[in-house]
Order: structure tokens, then C-alpha cells, then sequence
């Protein structure tokens, strides 16, 4: 007799893709211990150049940044408008 598999969805998001052609490798390990690798795929992202992201939000001691490549300085400030840090940044740095 033959047995029926459930169907099943998996879905995963890249919270910080880069700009560009992304990568990912899919691989399958089912609860028999089977293994199957499914491929590479690639997604294509068109992201803004100016897109700015910090995160986590909101932020405990440390923060994380992502900003266009091109950026030379940075600001951050407090809810009340008070510059609490001033960055430089690499011409290179994203």
C-alpha cells in the first residue's frame, strides 16, 4: 500500500538582502532522516540606493546600520533631536 505525504510549505525571509543577484541553497531533511539538496536559486533584488535600515528597532546598547554605499557621515539622535553619535564613514563601507 502505498503511502500519501502531506503537503508542506516552508517559506524563509532574508530580512537584509544585499542589492543585486542573491544566492541560496535549498536543502530538504525530513524527519525519516532523508536528505535531499534541491539547488541553488537565485533571487534578484533591485533595492533603492538610498535605502537606510537600523536595526534591531528598538535598540537596546547596540544597533545595527546598513546604508548606500557613498555615504561619508551619519548622525544619530535621540527622540528629541539631540546628536548623541557622529560617524565618518569609509567611501567604501555600506
Amino acid at each position: 500500500m502505498e503511502q500519501l505525504r502531506a503537503r508542506t510549505r516552508y517559506f524563509f525571509y532574508d530580512k537584509l538582502p544585499s542589492n543585486g543577484i542573491n544566492y541560496y541553497r535549498l536543502e530538504q531533511f525530513d524527519s525519516d532522516g532523508t536528505f535531499a539538496k534541491l539547488g541553488i536559486k537565485q533571487l534578484l533584488f533591485a533595492l533603492p540606493d538610498q535605502t537606510t535600515f537600523i536595526y534591531p528597532n528598538p535598540a537596546g546598547k547596540e544597533a545595527i546600520l546598513r546604508f548606500a554605499q557613498g555615504t561619508s557621515h551619519i548622525e544619530l539622535a535621540d527622540l528629541n533631536g539631540k546628536i548623541i553619535r557622529e560617524l565618518k564613514v569609509p567611501a567604501t563601507a555600506t
